[in-house]
């Protein structure tokens, strides 16, 4: 089904810039865009422009499908509240400038941090004095002040100051094909550590349909600081790719969006990046789904598995959150299309299927589960549930549960991610490494 919608932005000399596709006054789709474009829209007329911008393989801002957010979002000029810039993030953060005196500006600062991601913050004298933040995928982030008259750039504070940046790794931008021929874009993060022993660790993002973040990220680095190799991909489900490739993972938890992740491990494999028998599986909230997913339903591919704060039993979810919806609220049809419907025969069939506790027999490798007591997310009952049937099938598994945390794994309390973060080395060392 096309893209249905567009949504509005902000405005631009009294127009209201949308991004979407085109359609007629009367409603009719003119113009279908897989990845969402930007118009003008005259509300009056109910009329658009001709195509501003599209990217062939991002979104640019509003939304993937109708209701999840895609990435990205406008800046608007203090004095007027028009748009001045619209951002949104293909392997690195774009920028569409309306204001070409602020885009000369922003490629001048750019410019002066070529190995960096720039994004202004505040700014002031008619643009001429700015706080810009600096950061990477191997930097945490740094804040300078920009005097444009002057010609001087003042650092005002660094993030993590107590972190090495020559130890930190530069991720970079790939992409494999899933055995259907659907392009998977994915984040490779190599580590520094000279071994004989390729260790790979397979990261999913939580969501599901959500982007996988670009930037600096302390649990890729904390694990590749330690020795392994960091893929993250985007698979089907994902947002900001196109409502084709975020509509592909309708229903396919464990299953389309699972093969995805397989594929990943062997495209690695075949690159050289991972021995096939030091594979391990990690991820939280939806990545923690996924990560049972793939010791319970491809038991060969993974050395072991880190669940954080996951999903395990998908009729559980779904019932939960059918409690919590509305009848008078469309966006609560929309997870429905991507995670299932209780409400259906079908729907019921196809929870059982892929639900990770009613298949714990299947789990060959070792598992650590890590879980916050007070998450209201994924309630805490999914991780003890399943160690009852870890211990019903005799599985090798280790636990820990943060009292006072929740939906969280490295922002959570400095010391209960500290805790997080030392159990899985220990756990890796013993069951990846070793």
């Amino acid at each position: 089904m096309p893209r249905t919608r567009f949504y509005p932005i902000g405005t631009y000399n009294g127009k209201i810039v949308v991004s979407g596709s085109k359609f007629s006054p009367n409603g009719e789709l003119i113009e279908y865009n897989d990845t969402n474009a930007i118009y003008f829209y005259d509300h009056i007329t109910k009329t658009f422009s001709e195509k501003l911008y599209q990217d062939e393989r991002y979104d640019v801002s509003g939304l993937t499908g109708s209701c999840r957010p895609a990435s990205g979002s406008s800046y608007s000029l203090a004095a007027s509240g028009e748009i001045s810039s619209i951002s949104y993030e293909s392997y690195q953060p774009e920028y569409l400038f309306f204001d070409k005196q602020l885009e000369q500006t922003y490629v001048s600062i750019a410019s002066l941090f070529p190995n960096d991601f720039v994004r202004a913050v505040t700014s002031g004298d008619g643009g001429n004095k700015l706080v810009v933040s600096v950061s990477s995928s191997d930097n945490p982030g740094e804040y300078y002040f920009v005097d444009l008259k002057q010609g001087q750039v003042t650092p005002l504070h660094t993030r993590n100051p107590w972190l090495d940046r020559e130890k930190l790794a530069k991720t970079i931008p790939v992409s494999y094909t899933a055995r259907d021929g659907l392009e998977i874009p994915a984040y490779l993060t190599l580590t520094k550590e000279k071994t004989d022993k390729k260790m790979l660790i397979i990261m999913p993002h939580g969501g599901p349909n959500t982007k996988q973040r670009i930037g600096y990220d302390s649990w890729a680095q904390f694990l590749v600081n330690r020795g392994y190799n960091v893929l993250q991909p985007d698979f089907r489900g994902s947002t900001g790719l196109g409502a084709n490739h975020y509509k592909a993972g309708n229903v396919q938890w464990g299953k389309k969006m699972q093969d995805d992740l397989t594929d990943g491990v062997n495209w690695a494999i075949q690159n050289g990046y991972a021995d096939p028998d030091r594979v391990c599986i990690a991820g939280a909230s939806y990545g923690g789904y996924a990560t049972m997913a793939g010791l319970t339903f491809t038991p060969d591919v993974y050395r072991c598995g880190i669940n954080a704060i996951g999903v395990t039993d998908q009729e559980q979810l779904l019932q939960d959150y059918a409690r919590r919806a509305s009848k008078f609220q469309s966006w609560d049809e929309e997870p429905l299309l991507e995670w299932g419907d209780m409400s259906t025969p079908e729907g019921r069939e196809y929870a059982k299927e892929i639900s990770p506790i009613l298949h714990v027999k299947n789990i060959k490798a070792p598992l650590l589960i890590l879980h916050g007591s007070n998450d209201y997310v994924v309630p805490p009952f999914h991780a003890r549930n399943l160690i009852d049937e870890l211990k019903k099938y005799g599985k090798t598994y280790e636990a820990m549960f943060q009292a006072y945390e929740g939906h969280c794994v490295t922002y959570c309390g400095e010391l209960a991610s500290q805790e997080y973060m030392e159990i899985q080395e220990k756990f890796l060392e013993k069951y990846l490494r070793n």
